[in-house]
């Protein structure tokens, strides 16, 4: 009897480890996802002269169709500050 109370301490502490591996490899994976992912964005680096399309925030009544965006283009002028986003 106490080789299978043994036996059964033994199974429940492996389900515990690999359970708690599993998890700490699940974290370190996404962490490493979130770099990659990270990596490939980036600001998309406006300059003067470029021509620009302006959001629309605010809508009036339904709008699950409509046009986000400003009808027209907008040209950048000046940037006052590279370090700062947008």
């Amino acid at each position: 009897m106490k080789d299978i109370q043994i036996l059964l301490d033994m199974c429940k502490y492996f389900r515990f480890a690999c359970s708690k591996l599993a998890a700490e490899a699940s974290v370190k994976q996404g962490a490493h996802n979130k770099a990659l992912y990270d990596g490939k964005e980036g600001a998309s680096g406006l300059d003067v002269n470029n021509k620009v399309l302006v959001r629309q925030t605010h809508f009036d009544g339904k709008h699950k169709l409509a046009d986000r965006w400003e009808p027209h283009t907008y040209t950048v002028v000046e940037i006052p500050n590279r370090y700062t986003c947008i």
